[in-house]
């Protein structure tokens, strides 16, 4: 439930009923936040040990570290140069290359030899967290209100059902529909049902909550209008 605050004709603003439980969900979202980004510095860590390993585990050519020398040269000197900034030279170019090569090619050997064996067990570990990155991220999404919206589901319902669809996945009673009304000309202002007199923001809030506490069948409600009223007679 929500309360309603402001002076009549200064709009309507909405203040949730239950702020500690919105505190708790917003602490559970940066935990997940934090999750998601642990975990995938893990996966890349894991991906790229057992591709080192797989790879220079039973070969050790000459022409592996030029290649690694080479690329390093050609990240030096396609480096971008910052204003005031100027390239270094071909000397100083292959002394940065072949310092980097030299430490890498320490890291790599050092990583082997007290790394014996396979890594079998990283394929394994890495798609089980690509699963919990996946389940959550989408929860995440639907903190975010991030999730694709989908209108197929409402046009395959009739029309006399849609406000009925709207409300059942929020688990709310569809609202009764105000009474038909009478041409403008034919009854007059004082005799019109004084729900038909509320502002259009309190009309919006009234009969519309499932945007706030729920996904209806195949829309998300957050920036949808509002829900559609079960037409009576």
């Amino acid at each position: 439930m929500a309360e309603e605050t402001g002076e009549a004709g200064a709009g309507t603003r909405y203040v949730p009923s239950f702020p500690w439980v919105r505190r708790l969900d917003a602490a559970w979202y940066r935990a997940e936040r934090l999750a998601c980004a642990v975990l995938f510095l893990a996966m890349a860590a894991l991906v790229f040990a057992a591709v080192v390993k797989e790879t220079f585990g039973a070969r050790k050519h000459w022409y592996d570290v030029a290649i690694l020398f080479g690329v390093c040269l050609l990240g030096v000197r396609t480096r971008a140069v910052k204003d005031g900034e100027t390239r270094p030279g071909w000397p100083v170019s292959l002394a940065i290359a072949a310092v980097v090569t030299g430490a890498i090619v320490g890291v790599v050997v050092l990583y082997l030899r007290s790394t014996p064996g396979t890594m079998i067990w990283a394929q394994k570990l890495t798609l089980v967290m690509m699963i919990w990155v996946a389940l959550l991220g989408a929860s995440i999404a639907t903190y975010d209100r991030s999730h694709l919206a989908l209108e197929m589901g409402e046009k395959l319902w009739p029309k006399p059902s849609l406000c009925i669809v709207w409300h059942l996945p929020a688990g709310q009673q569809p609202p009764a529909a105000p009474p038909r009304l009478a041409p403008a000309h034919s009854q007059p202002l004082a005799a019109l049902p004084s729900q038909s007199k509320k502002p259009a923001l309190q009309l919006l809030t009234t009969h519309a909550p499932a945007g706030q506490s729920g996904v209806a069948f195949g829309r998300l409600h957050a920036g949808a209008p509002h829900a559609p009223q079960c037409v009576t007679s």
